[in-house]
């Protein structure tokens, strides 16, 4: 084996099945695979994996007794080289004994091949691109014609003098004109109607000194009328302008609508700011007139309070002192008991009020003679009436008509009406009228000749806690009378207003049903 371990070429030497006996240096030196790690099916582990089993299989196929040639791969570490081995029988005694293989290192011709063969298929695919190429401008351009003609959108070629060289179908339904127009490549600016001419001038300025992509939204003149466009341009080339035209009209009265309705919710956004404006200063005044009512009402209640509280010492006093004269007594009295009434006046207004508030009041509604209740009115007031040197007419129109009413409720209503009409009129009189209104209401009026109500006082007449004064002088009062008739008017399904002039006098009117006849 001397001369073949000196060998400038691989050699390896195999049984019939492929177990390796033998390898000398240069294959060793090829592989990194000494030979005592080659023996037997070791000599397989030097083959890249990629190869290894196509090469296995041909020695461990049946036995070849024609020389055959196999090109492969050894793997030594990272580095990867290309060989060919050529491989033929031994024969050992005229028979196969197994297969010798001389390995030659043929990277070098490999690459080579490859470059070849990279740089065939490089002609071979650019010649096919070029073939592509030219049919794939082909097919764009008939694609490009058939998109350009069939698109939704209006588009429009234009030369750099921005005459219209090319539109489309789309383009030509937006404007609602012939193609024939454009062939003269009139420039699109006749095309826009003149209020937005100073728009269009500008986005082409801009269009063409730039040399990018730019909009605008004009209206463009059609043979009918007009529309509302927005046309996005581009420069595509020196000598080339593309116009993109899309109607917007839609948007644009939508935007109108959304304007208005803006518009309008800004109107109503001051409208409720203005009102909580004004219900804050409603809770301002009602807090305010709260205080006074409650200011007014210590002031009243402490009056009478006062009042009985000196009758009771003083009869005490004189008691103690055996000086009771009898006509003082009944006098002094007589005092505790108008403080005592006054008291319970005062009370029962404010019981009266909470009831009505919270809806524990129950009406005995029944058909109720006007003309009766009147009477008796004047008969319970005519003394206040006599003592101021007033004068008291009443005058009710109907007589065979019923008021449907709580006869306790309307008393207290008519009292509290007469009676403020007494308590601000120091001169003239006092008129209660009674008449059919509408042939369903009974309207009673209480006209006097007073000081009459500021018209500033006039909206806040009927509100709770407030105590309408007289300009000229404070009258006592709880100041609810008005608040409870008008509830009291309401809850039996009538209304009550009020006129006044200053100086002059007021009238106030309230309606009930008529009774069912």
């Amino acid at each position: 084996m001397g001369v073949v371990d000196n060998l400038p070429v691989g050699i390896l030497e195999t049984d019939l099945q492929g177990n390796c006996t033998y390898v000398n240096p240069y294959w060793s030196g090829m592989t990194g695979l000494p030979m005592e790690e080659a023996l037997g099916k070791g000599w397989l582990s030097a083959i890249h994996t990629d190869d290894r089993v196509r090469i296995a299989k041909k020695w461990n196929g049946p036995p070849q007794k024609k020389p055959f040639t196999a090109e492969y791969r050894f793997q030594k570490g990272r580095e990867v080289s290309w060989v060919r081995g050529q491989v033929a029988a031994r024969e050992q005694g005229g028979r196969g004994c197994g297969y010798v293989e001389v390995v030659t290192d043929i990277s070098q011709n490999r690459v080579r091949e490859e470059q070849l063969h990279n740089a065939y298929e490089e002609v071979r695919i650019q010649a096919e691109d070029l073939v592509e190429s030219r049919e794939r401008l082909i097919t764009s351009e008939q694609r490009f014609r058939t998109l350009f003609q069939n698109a939704p959108i209006g588009y429009f070629i234009l030369n750099r003098f921005l005459g219209v060289t090319e539109v489309n179908r789309a383009g030509l339904r937006l404007i609602d004109w012939e193609r024939s127009t454009f062939l003269v490549e009139k420039p699109f600016r006749v095309f826009v109607q003149p209020g937005c001419h100073k728009v269009f001038d500008l986005f082409t300025e801009a269009l063409l000194v730039t040399g990018g992509a730019s909009f605008c939204e004009v209206r463009l003149r059609k043979r009918f009328g007009g529309l509302d466009v927005r046309i996005d341009g581009i420069v595509p080339g020196e000598d080339q302008v593309f116009f993109c035209v899309t109607d917007i009209t839609e948007r644009k009265i939508a935007e109108a609508k959304m304007d208005k309705v803006n518009t309008r919710l800004e109107a109503e956004v001051k409208d409720r700011t203005a009102r909580l404006r004004h219900a804050k200063l409603m809770a301002e005044e009602a807090s305010r007139a709260k205080s006074q009512f409650l200011t007014q009402m210590s002031h009243e209640l402490r009056t009478p309070l006062n009042g009985i509280f000196g009758f009771f010492q003083l009869i005490g006093s004189r008691v103690e002192k055996e000086c009771i004269d009898p006509e003082k007594i009944v006098a002094m009295v007589e005092q505790g008991l108008i403080s005592t009434r006054h008291l319970i006046s005062i009370v029962n207004d404010l019981l009266d009020l909470s009831r009505i508030q919270s809806g524990q009041i129950e009406f005995e509604l029944t058909p109720l003679n006007p003309d009766e209740i009147l009477d008796q009115m004047r008969s319970r007031l005519i003394t206040l009436v006599t003592k101021k040197n007033l004068t008291l007419e009443i005058d009710c129109k109907i007589q065979d008509v019923r008021v449907l009413a709580d006869r306790k409720y309307l008393d207290q209503i008519l009292f509290n009406l007469i009676d403020n009409a007494i308590k601000f009129t120091d001169t003239g009189k006092i008129k209660v009228n009674c008449r059919l209104r509408d042939g369903e209401k009974v309207e009673f009026q209480v006209s006097d000749t007073g000081c009459g109500i500021l018209p500033k006082d006039m909206p806040r007449i009927f509100d709770r806690f407030e105590i309408i004064r007289d300009p000229v002088r404070s009258k006592k009062g709880t100041g609810l009378g008005l608040t409870i008739s008008q509830n009291l008017v309401t809850s039996m399904g009538g209304d009550m207003s009020v006129e006044s002039t200053p100086g002059v006098g007021s009238t106030f009117s309230f309606t009930l049903p008529v009774a069912d006849r």
